[in-house]
């Protein structure tokens, strides 16, 4: 029986096992903060501040993603809100509130030697003024990677929009430019 070039490709194809899947992180909390799930240990570091208890008699909300701090959802997706965290200088002066993953993968902000938030004030500033391309709220600080996508996302809505997430450098490619 004569074998071709396309029957014996189609035969290797059978016996080759499919690639390994690429690990997908997903973080998860739970509603006090503490991490429940972090398949590539993307959080090995946390930020050093006060967590806003979800028993607290007053509501705040996130500087980013303007989420509320009673939202036990929101706690789980997007971590434990921290706070006060007095800001310094410029129009975000005072006191800010913000989600742990609202914050870290903010571009400007990460955290210094002793794990504070260092540009918190010039994140939120950033931010505020840019419209998030999914719901169209402000806050949506997370651009795409790609030098000539103009798509900025707030923490969530990139992971409904099944944009993709580069943990080990914490930058994001949207939906249209994760291949």
């Amino acid at each position: 029986m004569p074998t071709d070039g396309v029957s014996s490709l189609r035969r290797k194809k059978q016996l080759d096992p499919p690639p390994p899947k690429r690990k997908k992180n997903e973080i998860e909390f739970n509603t006090h903060g503490v991490v429940v799930r972090d398949v590539l240990h993307v959080l090995q570091e946390r930020p050093h501040y006060s967590i806003f208890p979800i028993e607290a008699d007053s509501e705040e909300v996130c500087a980013f993603c303007r989420g509320s701090s009673l939202d036990e959802d929101l706690r789980v997706k997007c971590g434990p809100v921290y706070g006060p965290i007095r800001i310094k200088s410029g129009p975000a002066q005072g006191n800010a509130y913000v989600h742990e993953l609202c914050a870290l993968w903010t571009p400007e902000i990460f955290l210094d030697e002793r794990n504070k938030f260092r540009n918190l004030g010039k994140g939120i500033r950033r931010c505020n003024k840019i419209k998030c391309s999914v719901c169209r709220e402000k806050g949506g600080g997370l651009g795409c990677y790609v030098k000539d996508c103009h798509k900025s996302l707030h923490y969530l809505c990139a992971k409904q929009t099944n944009c993709l997430f580069v943990n080990s450098k914490f930058i994001i490619y949207c939906d249209e430019h994760r291949d």
